[in-house]
């Protein structure tokens, strides 16, 4: 894992990088709108990370937000930077605010938060 923390600190755009521990999936699970599948699926993977980024890192490769007719649904994405394995998935402001909390993140209205889920 530590080659990966340190291929991501390569990443234009990229702040802070931290493996999320398990306690803390746990109530990421609970904060999580249903309607984030993409955090859900994240968190299933047998490695989660959270990232720090700020606005030079790279746009979303796909559509960020999808809709039916009954709901909004924010989809997982590729992750390119770490292979085809890799998805990666916006979390809500909750979730954002708890990750800067309990991983004492710089809290700063320039940097948003990005989870990553590989196996």
């Amino acid at each position: 894992m530590d080659d990966i923390i340190e291929r991501l600190k390569n990443v234009q755009g990229l702040v802070d990088v931290r493996i999320i521990e398990w306690m803390h999936i746990l109530e990421i699970e609970k904060l999580e709108s249903k309607g984030n599948i993409g955090v859900r699926e994240c968190l299933k993977r047998r490695n989660v990370l959270v990232i720090v980024h700020n606005s030079k890192f790279r746009t979303p490769s796909e559509t960020l937000v999808k809709s039916d007719k009954s709901e909004i649904i924010f989809p997982a994405l590729p992750f390119p930077e770490l292979g085809k394995n890799a998805i990666s998935a916006s979390p809500s402001k909750k979730t954002h605010e708890f990750l800067i909390k309990e991983y004492q993140f710089q809290d700063n209205v320039e940097l948003a938060t990005l989870l990553i889920g590989l196996d």
